[in-house]
């Protein structure tokens, strides 16, 4: 029994060796940005994070273009609303009072013919 499960830990050491021993070639990320060719960084084993710091900055610019895009759009919204909210209409015979999302959503929707 003994000399089963050192067997069986010796090949396992041997395989675990062997695995460490390959050398890994280094990782891509290739980051995309419209109207531009995309970036690759190649991540070293030993400093993982330098295509990190590589790319940081224009990161911090994309999300806060996204960032005030949300909050423009969040903008027009609550002035739809606003807007809205004290008019009266009828559509298909029905009253409609103040905002309502299927109504005044400006996004496009499907006709029927």
């Amino acid at each position: 029994m003994a000399m089963k499960l050192s067997a069986g830990f010796a090949v396992i050491l041997i395989l675990f060796l062997l695995g460490c021993a390959a050398k890994e070639e280094p990782e891509q990320y290739i980051i995309e940005e419209k109207n531009q060719q995309p970036k690759v960084f190649e991540v070293d084993q030993q400093n993982p994070n330098a295509w990190m710091e590589a790319s940081k900055e224009r990161r911090n610019e994309l999300n806060k273009e996204r960032a005030l895009r949300d909050l423009n759009e969040s903008e027009e919204d609550f002035k739809r609303q606003s807007e809205l909210n004290n008019v009266r209409r009828v559509v298909d015979d029905e009253m409609v009072v103040g905002y309502d999302p299927e109504l005044d959503n400006p996004d496009f929707k499907e006709v029927d013919e």
